[in-house]
């Protein structure tokens, strides 16, 4: 039996998917904290008084080129309810700060929430919005009846006190 001989032209779509598998430069992916263990199926059962899911975790893009990628996390909660949380863990605290006031800008107007993390707002959908030193993190309900601002307030709160 003679040996399968590899000519550079069969080798290229091999060498394609290793190129398109490889990480975005500028980009890195969240180490560390286990983001979606920040909230948990039943800490959503209280606050909704219904049992939800295991969170669907994926990366979640970075605000801004050579940021960290972050982390979102989607809590099910039946056909109409679902909680999502994003999360990033910046570099550092500063970075963070600068690239929430950035972003604040695009999802005004805005209300400001006092006594979660260092700052906190609630946007025109109804989502929060928290920075806590070098993290940052959303939480939006998707429910198909109207969103209370106290239940994500409440949610971003306990996430904050686990930070």
């Amino acid at each position: 039996m003679r040996p399968t001989r590899i000519t550079a032209a069969s080798a290229l779509p091999f060498i394609a998917l290793l190129l398109c598998a490889a990480p975005a430069t500028g980009q890195q992916s969240l180490k560390g904290p286990d983001v979606c263990g920040w909230l948990t199926p039943a800490q959503l059962q209280k606050v909704f008084g219904r049992g939800f899911e295991a969170p669907a975790r994926n990366d979640w893009p970075p605000a801004f080129a050579g940021q960290t990628v972050g982390t979102s996390c989607t809590y099910q909660g039946g056909s109409s309810l679902d909680v999502v949380l994003i999360a990033y863990v910046d570099h550092s605290a500063d970075e963070a700060k600068k690239t929430f006031e950035k972003l604040a800008f695009f999802f005004s107007p805005n209300t400001k929430v006092a006594g979660i993390g260092d700052e906190a707002y609630i946007d025109k959908q109804g989502a929060i919005h928290v920075l806590k030193g070098k993290f940052r993190y959303f939480i939006r309900v998707d429910a198909s009846g109207a969103q209370e601002k106290t239940q994500v307030q409440n949610l971003a709160t306990q996430v904050a006190a686990r930070l």
